[in-house]
């Protein structure tokens, strides 16, 4: 029969050093429910304060882990229960080690583990009436692997981090645009300096530049975040003052060593870019350096040596070289365009696919 001092001893010991006042309170502020509280109750946990608790519980172990003189308890006297308490509450110390040498991210995780911890506080308290949770070593925030910016949770634009095959991927996420979830692929804009996107083949299919300005996402990225499900495309084009847009509700980028364009379902009411890109569907991509058309000039030396899908060779040249403010007399075959019956200079372009519903 475990003896009532010793029992008393091991609350004496267990709760006044995991559970002091200072650490319960913090504790009552990350368990606390909204409703009826300050502003002051309803803030989310820091991290120090979930440090505070991690070492309280250290101490706690290191405390009753060393056998004490007669009339204090030690584990060789624990009874069964208490024995597979304190052992799980050493597993969930390591838990929660683990959990804040994290990130802010982490924080959900950290406050299930202080919750477990409420929760053997109410077993010790109730002298083993009450079972202890039981202690999960897998995290309790499984990773947050969006593969496209549909699946993220923010409503601003800006870059943020998608993983369409697993790896981590930084893209321009248009988060207003017609409901938002647009992941950018082609970005143009006026900077210093501007992006050169005379590039070879390589480096298209692994892409370069930066989502804060000027990019090329990547065929390859393209490829799976396009196959996957079926998507629509949308091209904004920026002329001065003027923001026009050609929609498609069938775009894709098959793999393999070419890059197909299969793109349709040009949206004649909602677009009023006009519709330069029908032209180029079934065409194989081609760089300055792998021409992939069929004719006798290379579309891409011709005209600024930026790789596109080349057919005769375009009716759109997004990756052109930046014309900026010249006049659309001046900037001629080899500059920045979209939809060739529209001379006017493009000074911002945006090329974004979305899955679909």
């Amino acid at each position: 029969m475990y003896l009532q001092r010793d029992r008393l001893a091991f609350l004496n010991i267990l709760l006044s050093t995991v559970m002091s006042r200072h650490i319960l309170w913090s504790t009552v502020l990350i368990l606390a429910k909204a409703d009826g509280q300050t502003a002051a109750q309803q803030r989310s946990p820091s991290i120090g304060a979930v440090n505070q608790c991690l070492a309280s519980v250290v101490t706690a172990l290191d405390v009753i882990g060393n056998p004490r003189s007669e009339g204090d308890i030690s584990v060789d006297k624990f009874t069964p229960q208490q024995q597979r308490t304190y052992e799980e509450l050493q597993e969930l110390a390591d838990v929660l080690r683990t959990e804040t040498s994290g990130t802010e991210k982490k924080k959900s995780s950290v406050v299930n583990v202080v919750e477990d911890l409420m929760a053997y506080r109410r077993c010790i308290v109730e002298g083993g009436e009450s079972a202890p949770p039981r202690v999960d070593a897998t995290p309790a925030m499984a990773p947050f692997t969006p593969a496209h910016c549909s699946e993220r949770p923010e409503k601003t634009s800006g870059v943020y981090t998608i993983y369409p095959s697993g790896a981590a991927v930084q893209v321009y996420c248009d988060q207003t645009t017609d409901g938002g979830g647009w992941t950018v692929f082609l970005r143009r804009q006026k900077q210093e300096p501007q992006l050169n996107f005379s590039r070879t083949f390589k480096e298209y299919e692994e892409g370069f530049g930066s989502p804060s300005g000027e990019y090329w996402l990547g065929l390859e990225n393209l490829h799976l975040l396009t196959t996957t499900k079926t998507h629509e495309m949308l091209a904004v084009i920026v002329r001065g003052v003027n923001r026009t847009s050609s929609r498609y509700l069938d775009f894709k980028v098959e793999g393999g060593k070419n890059y197909t364009l299969r793109v349709g379902g040009y949206d004649n009411v909602s677009s009023s870019a006009g519709d330069p890109l029908t032209n180029h569907d079934g065409m194989q991509f081609s760089t300055i350096d792998r021409d992939r058309f069929p004719g006798a000039v290379s579309c891409s030396e011709k005209y600024g040596g930026g790789g596109w899908w080349y057919h005769f060779c375009y009716d759109a040249n997004p990756t052109g070289v930046y014309g900026g403010d010249k006049p659309a007399e001046v900037t001629g075959g080899k500059f920045l365009a979209w939809n060739v019956v529209n001379q006017t200079q493009v000074t911002q372009l945006a090329l974004m696919v979305r899955p679909k519903d």
